[in-house]
């Protein structure tokens, strides 16, 4: 920027000098508020996306942790050669992971078949973000409040089962286990009760 020294002469005789911009202007204040009119329109463009990107990340990660545990519980069948049942319960964040071991101590018959009681041991708990509940793919009645359970067997296969993440506004982030090869699988989000697949 160049400046240009303008002398003026005051009554004391003194001469002051101003300075003043060569081929320069100041904004107006009509200039600023439509810049400031443009950087409100693109942040109100801008903040909704990254808001819906984050939730997105969040769901996806929600997702992998469960997926991850479920997987532990899988390993951990398969290592110690034993049942392990993953149970969380609709509406809730939490959930474990129990051993299951059959006792000796009483047999009890059922039809033609005896089966020993069944006890279980907790070995690990935990719990979702706060912006997660575990959500049922099968109608709860009300008031009833039935656990998901995903049982793990020594060989790696599971029982069958579908449920989900819900998140604060309402999306279903659905989980799916195949019996067969107990491999999981992440079915599409849904805004209502069904399962999209």
């Amino acid at each position: 920027m160049r400046f240009r020294a303008t002398g003026k002469r005051f009554s004391d005789g003194v001469t002051r000098r101003s300075q003043r911009f060569i081929g320069h202007s100041a904004m107006t204040l009509m200039e600023v508020l439509i810049c400031l009119a443009l950087i409100l329109i693109s942040m109100s463009v801008v903040i909704p996306n990254l808001m819906r990107l984050y939730e997105a990340d969040a769901a996806n990660r929600a997702v992998s942790d469960v997926s991850s545990i479920l997987g532990q519980a899988r390993n951990m069948a398969i290592d110690n050669a034993n049942v392990y049942l993953f149970r969380c319960y609709p509406g809730e964040s939490t959930f474990e992971i129990l051993e299951v071991e059959r006792s000796n101590a009483k047999v009890r018959q059922t039809g033609s078949v005896s089966e020993p009681p069944v006890v279980m041991r907790s070995v690990m708990q935990g719990e979702l973000s706060s912006d997660f509940r575990f959500v049922s793919s099968q109608p709860v009645a009300r008031g009833v409040q039935d656990s998901i359970g995903v049982y793990w067997l020594p060989d790696g296969t599971a029982s069958s089962q579908s449920f989900g993440l819900m998140d604060r506004s309402g999306k279903r982030h659905w989980i799916g286990v195949d019996a067969i090869t107990g491999q999981l699988s992440r079915l599409r989000q849904s805004s209502n009760q069904g399962i999209k697949n």
